[in-house]
């Protein structure tokens, strides 16, 4: 296969079954075997019968956050829980107790009806009859003490991941609030304690500690409301030095924690992003989950789609990267139709939402949007010409965002881009995060991605670390490799290592001077002469850049 065949990915299989969770797990920052990358915020009500408590024993000398179901004989009332709904593929033909019996031992599945959750978000409920809720095994179930508290780290963490979900702050309210048990054994042991912004686990790695750190404690402080707040228990180490003595040794008594009934019932309440129309298409990095939080920590569900090719654009290495030397990925233009008799060819890629934007035209994009995508310009396209691939589905008449690179001074986007280039060449580094994103919704994903990227003619330099033995830092270079090979073999037979691509330069240097030498000593070229400089030109072959020797004798490249 090679970039003249086209090969469009079949639709991504449906979800085998749907999980409920009350927390927000690593999976929803960072791709999880057989976990989808969408998740859908939502609130269990109360009729599911679940309460979500502080007395679950995992790992560690701590009591953590679960859910169990009430213990309507004791007099507790279920409440309603926020949390996530996420997609489960089965893995290698397994069934769902065979996946059941393979997580965590603490973790139970109970089946609910799908008329037991709301969604709180922009997304759509999944199309279903009843999801699983995970649950904690009873027997982990302990009431905090002296010895197994709360840790404050743990709930940072928590509410760092929270506030990803939503950033103004109404889904760890809720988390809070309708979460019962908080203790009295309560140990602040950020690695600060008395300087709490240094070292705290943020939602947005880029911000600063005191803001992350003021947003834990304004919600601590307040939720859930009197007289079940505890926060004022909370110790610092040698504060809860003093305390553990005084339990241990003159039999302190602490007021105990509440479960019997939740305080506050947040249903029917949805989150600031629920009217969301306006969506980002990522076709290159941004596909990768990693990659795209690390710019947008809130960039985390990522609906996978595909752009009609009546758009007229294609994928290309054509962005020429502002601060670096390397070719990025963009979009051109298509000057020709294909044979169908679109003028362009289909996108594969992902949607995520952008928060915050208004009105119908780019300018009412968030200002942080266009910062960070200098240098390309949005252009609107309808979610008509947006086919989703996967069971999650785009808002009715949102609308998708398309960055396209800019032209040359005097031209459209998109138009008069320029390929990789001996001074810009493709990056390995880039392509590995690029198809393990696709990887991460198929492996014919990533076929399609690969086969319908334009431009895989240009330098392409293998820049992983110690290339030579790409494990060592790319544990998956065999996947990326293997895909490579397949779709485009003559392609990734010329890419080069580092010094492979340090001696085509000289090469090609030295046979550009003895061109010019030649001509210079002739006053003219004839034919031959002409056609071999031709030849050798690294500006005729690779595009911009323009390889000649310098005063020292190193190499320099010169920019047409």
């Amino acid at each position: 296969m090679n970039t003249t065949t086209t090969f469009t990915a079949p639709h991504l299989p449906p979800p085998d079954f749907y999980i409920f969770r009350g927390f927000i797990p690593e999976s929803y920052n960072q791709p999880e075997p057989g976990i989808d990358t969408v998740s859908v915020p939502c609130r269990m009500l109360a009729t599911a019968g679940f309460v979500r408590t502080v007395e679950t024993r995992l790992y560690g000398q701590q009591t953590c956050i679960g859910v169990r179901g009430a213990r309507t004989e004791l007099s507790e009332h279920p409440g309603s829980i926020n949390g996530l709904i996420q997609a489960v593929h089965l893995q290698n033909g397994e069934t769902l107790e065979q996946w059941k019996n393979h997580t965590k031992n603490w973790q139970i599945y109970q089946r609910r009806a799908l008329t037991c959750f709301e969604s709180i978000s922009w997304q759509e409920l999944p199309n279903t009859t009843h999801i699983w809720v995970q649950t904690v095994d009873e027997q982990r179930v302990h009431s905090p003490s002296i010895d197994f508290p709360v840790l404050q780290t743990y709930v940072d963490q928590i509410l760092a991941r929270c506030r990803n979900v939503d950033l103004s702050g109404d889904f760890a309210r809720e988390f809070i609030a309708t979460t019962r048990g908080w203790p009295c054994f309560w140990l602040n042991d950020r690695e600060t304690g008395r300087r709490p912004w240094v070292n705290i686990e943020k939602s947005n790695p880029t911000e600063s500690g005191f803001v992350q750190m003021t947003f834990n404690d304004n919600i601590l402080k307040s939720h859930p409301p009197a007289p079940h707040n505890k926060f004022s228990y909370r110790y610092l180490p040698s504060e809860y030095s003093s305390l553990t003595y005084q339990v241990r040794h003159n039999n302190l008594k602490l007021p105990p924690s509440s479960f019997v009934q939740q305080q506050e019932d947040w249903s029917g309440n949805v989150l600031a992003d629920s009217k969301t129309k306006h969506f980002m298409f990522g076709f290159g990095s941004l596909i990768n989950t990693k990659s795209r939080t690390s710019s947008d920590p809130s960039a985390i569900s990522a609906i996978p789609v595909r752009l009609s090719a009546d758009l007229g654009y294609e994928r290309c290495w054509n962005f020429q990267h502002p601060m670096a030397q390397l070719t990025a990925l963009g979009v051109r233009a298509a000057e020709n139709k294909t044979e169908g008799g679109s003028l362009g060819a289909t996108l594969n890629g992902v949607c995520t939402p952008i928060k915050g934007a208004g009105g119908g035209d780019s300018a009412s994009l968030p200002q942080e949007v266009l910062d960070r995508e200098i240098g390309y310009t949005p252009v609107a396209v309808d979610s008509s010409q947006c086919e989703c691939l996967g069971w999650a589905r785009l808002p009715p008449n949102s609308k998708v965002w398309l960055f396209v690179p800019d032209g040359p001074k005097g031209t459209p986007p998109g138009h008069g881009l320029s390929p990789a280039s001996l001074s810009n060449p493709i990056l390995q580094t880039y392509v590995d995060i690029c198809v393990l994103g696709c990887l991460e919704h198929s492996r014919e994903f990533a076929i399609e991605f690969i086969a319908s990227t334009k431009g895989w003619d240009g330098p392409w330099l293998d820049d992983r670390k110690i290339a030579r033995r790409p494990w060592v830092h790319q544990p998956r270079y065999k996947e990326v490799d293997s895909l490579l090979r397949e779709v485009i073999p003559d392609y990734f037979h010329a890419r080069m290592l580092p010094t492979d691509y340090g001696a085509h330069c000289l090469s090609l240097s030295l046979r550009s001077n003895k061109a010019d030498g030649e001509e210079g000593e002739e006053g003219a070229a004839d034919g031959d002469a002409a056609e071999s400089k031709e030849e050798a030109s690294p500006s005729k072959r690779n595009g911009s850049a323009e390889l000649k020797m310098g005063s020292t004798g190193h190499s320099t490249l010169h920019y047409n």
